[in-house]
């Protein structure tokens, strides 16, 4: 979840501006009434048109059926009958019902205006209301009060209209980059330039066509690779000045002009090492899952020289059924043995990062490995909390496109992610035999809410069907740090996090309080459509609902801590370097470095590493909402021990709604759990709450990264776990 506001914030600048190309218009079709009305949310779509038709041409030839298309969410057929129930704004249909009605709610100018803090831009909050408000000409102006400007302009013979701010107007009209504008802006006193630190990172995104991008000199126009954008909205118009930051983070895939300079900074690739302690084998499973294994010892003096043995590789999934052959995926791992123990009974541990699309590695260098990368990034230096000082330890890269993990980046939810997990485990046990039997833990953070049940229930349900050439996991336990595994249940809980958490931390006002509490049941009824629809293969009304359900509900609970300028990650601090509020700079510039690629064996077709992968992490937008702690029930009443916990003052994934949900759980001893008290742990380190296997675990004064906030506290806690001890 590292990368969560920033994903928001684009998701938003996309919807504001640049899919305004896929249907002609500036902005998307979404109002801001329609967030605020409840029949946006509850959607009961009773149809079959969605089903039957998925083109135009075959859905308006049935007189039922209606085509609506949408700049946010995909387009789709819907019965006439059903049409009036869509988001109106959100939505534009060929054919409408006669009980559409356009609604004049104004609850959501009335939170922008009041609880956002806009006043802090000093604009008038309610232009940005504009955006919202795209049907057409009439909707646009119908509030003289809201200062919107119905503009329209000409590129290659084709006019494109929409709804706009007057300040923005104002700005496009003195660049020429729309025709007229009616009303005249003149009474908006913006500044555009003044108001945004990078404006054009805004008004270039008006640009729909090459031509007209070309035009402006600081401007770029862009291939898109985000993969649920790049379909819809193939190119761009981007700002220079953030161009080449949107490549690097895997958003843009190229601009004209832009990266150029930058090919002397990338140390060419690397072939893998090879000496003669390469290991390579192959595996079969199930006579159809084929899976290839290669990894090389790593120099102790490399990382830790208290290891006896520490090894890189990659696993190759072309043998996956989610790789046909053409992804060519591969995973990237590093292994370090226990400092101490040796025996079958040393615990061994799988760690994954979250985003989803961050790096396990990022963890290992700065968290809970057995080194650390120096402030210089030009070496390590040892970690003496190591979460490796007691078990064998495992980080992952995962999925496709994570850290050094190379192939397809199409990964895109848990059954992947399980599967993809469950068999290279089978593999790694299977060519290093001499760890096969040790007790197996499966841990992780952030994201990892999602990552770690998915596949721990995997490895479950793999025991139990003992298909061939599989051999039982020795699955002991699960530890989630942080992280977001049912969010309608931990979603509601943001409100009290932000106004009286256990530190006292108010970071909103009252109204602001209520204003949350009051739009709850808009984010959770869209969740609950989101987990309603359980497909393998995500249909319409799944990617609608899970979509609009990240949408909505991020806005309403993340919006107004975004605006704070505080660390989601720990709400002690400012935000002081985007986008991820730390500056990880030196794992870059050491992960980069040709002599650690040749000390890890990188594999030639990698890329060059960074923190977070923001493709891969848009690809799990529809993932993002669904509940996984069904999966955490199974394994529990099965006997695998689960641990969950949270520092207590990261606000992205608080310990609110890590204890709410693990209070919600429906598993065998639920009343038993739920009626244990909470107690102190470690000398006053925490508060531990546990039953029957089940432990939750609030850790005082640490934030969403555990390891790095509090390592010894961090250490002393999987060590009790891994040892089955009570907390």
């Amino acid at each position: 979840m590292l990368v969560a506001l920033e994903i928001i914030g684009l998701a938003l600048f996309h919807w504001i501006a640049s899919a305004s190309a896929t249907v002609g218009r500036f902005p998307p079709h979404i109002r801001g009434s329609d967030l605020a009305d409840s029949s946006f949310i509850a959607v009961d779509i009773e149809g079959k048109c969605h089903e039957l038709y998925d083109s135009k041409e075959a859905c308006d030839a049935d007189s039922a059926c209606s085509w609506c298309e949408c700049s946010a969410v995909p387009s789709s057929c819907f019965e006439i009958t059903d049409v009036d129930k869509l988001p109106h704004g959100v939505f534009k249909c060929s054919k409408e019902s006669d009980l559409l009605i356009l609604p004049q709610d104004h609850q959501i100018i009335e939170v922008a205006t009041q609880e956002l803090h806009l006043n802090k831009l000093e604009i008038d909050p309610e232009e940005l209301m504009c955006f919202l408000q795209q049907q057409d000409k009439d909707t646009c102006l119908h509030d003289a009060s809201l200062h919107c400007s119905w503009c329209t302009t000409e590129e290659e013979g084709q006019e494109a209209e929409g709804c706009l701010p007057g300040f923005v107007a104002k700005s496009l009209l003195e660049k020429h980059a729309v025709m007229e504008c009616s009303p005249s802006p003149t009474q908006s006193s913006v500044n555009v330039e003044e108001t945004f630190p990078n404006p054009h990172g805004v008004l270039c995104g008006f640009h729909a066509e090459k031509d007209s991008c070309d035009t402006d000199d600081k401007c770029s126009w862009c291939q898109v690779a985000l993969p649920y954008l790049k379909d819809q909205l193939p190119e761009t118009c981007a700002s220079k000045e953030s161009a080449q930051q949107m490549i690097d983070m895997k958003v843009l895939s190229s601009c004209d002009g832009v990266g150029d300079e930058h090919d002397d900074a990338i140390p060419p690739p690397l072939l893998t090492a090879s000496s003669t302690s390469v290991q390579k084998s192959t595996f079969l499973f199930d006579s159809h899952i084929k899976l290839s294994l290669e990894d090389d010892v790593v120099d102790p003096s490399f990382c830790d020289p208290k290891s006896p043995k520490s090894l890189a590789g990659y696993v190759s999934l072309k043998g996956s059924i989610y790789d046909e052959g053409k992804e060519d995926k591969h995973y990237f791992y590093m292994f370090f043995e226990s400092r101490s123990k040796h025996d079958e009974n040393t615990p061994f541990f799988i760690w994954l990062t979250g985003g989803p699309g961050c790096s396990s590695s990022l963890a290992l260098f700065s968290e809970n490995g057995p080194c650390s990368v120096n402030e210089n990034g030009d070496g390590t230096t040892l970690n003496p909390y190591s979460w490796n000082s007691n078990a064998h330890a495992l980080w992952l890269d995962q999925p496709t496109g994570v850290g050094f993990s190379y192939g397809a980046v199409d990964d895109h939810n848990e059954e992947m992610v399980g599967e993809n997990a469950y068999y290279f485990l089978q593999s790694f046990l299977q060519m290093h035999p001499e760890y096969a039997k040790n007790p197996l833990f499966i841990t992780g953070e952030s994201y990892a809410g999602h990552y770690v049940p998915a596949i721990t229930h995997r490895i479950w349900k793999g025991n139990k069907e003992k298909k061939e050439g599989t051999i039982p996991l020795n699955l002991q336990g699960m530890a989630i740090g942080n992280g977001l595994t049912n969010p309608e249940v931990q979603y509601p809980k943001y409100a009290d996090m932000a106004f009286k958490n256990s530190h006292h931390i108010q970071v909103i006002s009252e109204d602001e309080y209520n204003t949350m509490i009051s739009a709850t049941s808009s984010c959770t009824t869209l969740i609950k459509k989101c987990n309603s629809v359980n497909k393998e293969t995500p249909g319409p009304l799944e990617i609608f609902y899970c979509q609009s359900a990240v949408a909505v509900c991020n806005y309403v609970f993340m919006m107004p801590y975004e605006l704070t300028m505080l660390n989601p990650y720990d709400m002690r601090e400012k935000c002081e370097r985007l986008p991820l509020c730390y500056d990880f700079s030196n794992v870059e510039k050491f992960l980069n470095a040709e002599s650690t690629k040749k000390a890890l064996h990188i594999s030639h077709e990698s890329h060059r590493w960074e923190s977070c992968n923001m493709g891969v992490h848009s690809n799990f937008m529809i993932d993002w909402m669904k509940d996984m702690s069904p999966k955490v029930a199974d394994v529990l009443n099965d006997g695998v021990r689960v641990l969950v916990y949270a520092g207590d003052v990261d606000y992205i994934c608080n310990y609110l709604g890590n204890l709410a949900w693990t209070e919600a759980l429906d598993w065998d001893h639920k009343d038993e759990f739920n009626a244990a008290g909470h107690r102190d742990w470690n000398n006053n380190s925490g508060l531990s709450k546990s039953s029957n296997g089940f432990t939750f675990l609030q850790v005082y004064d640490a934030g969403h990264m555990v390891p790095m906030n509090k390592p010894e506290a961090a250490l002393e806690m999987i060590n009790q776990f891994f040892a089955g001890e009570d907390f």
